[in-house]
């Protein structure tokens, strides 16, 4: 019960380390999966298997082409939040916004796929 209502409260900015544990448990295990295999791209996959559970966790990416039309998108919400912020608040900037940035100009639409696929194939 006591569990049931820490995952429920959702206005609270603060939240417990199960509730955060819970909400990525998923994404940590397709991590831990992709850190065994023996490939030089393991890390890569595995910080962006974490990047779209952290960014990206109620989206679908079935196709490369879903990927990057829901790339583009984002990465224009972005850029006029970010212009806007930055004319409005000039001094802050948050730190979730910032890797939020780092995210979308860093992954691309293949890569993206790939992480939701992951993702999608992890199961306890």
């Amino acid at each position: 019960e006591t569990l049931g209502n820490d995952l429920d409260e959702g206005d609270n900015e603060y939240v417990g380390l199960c509730k955060y544990a819970l909400r990525f448990s998923k994404a940590l295990l397709a991590c831990a999966r992709e850190l065994e295999t023996d490939r030089s791209s393991s890390l890569t996959r595995a910080k962006n298997i974490l990047e779209i559970a952290f960014f990206a966790s109620q989206e679908r990416f079935e196709t490369e082409y879903t990927a990057k039309l829901w790339l583009d998108a984002q990465r224009a919400d972005c850029v006029a939040n970010m212009v806007r912020r930055l004319v409005d608040h000039p001094d802050s900037w948050p730190l979730r916004d910032r890797f939020q940035v780092d995210f979308l100009l860093s992954i691309a639409p293949r890569g993206l796929q790939l992480a939701f696929i992951s993702l999608s194939n992890t199961h306890f």
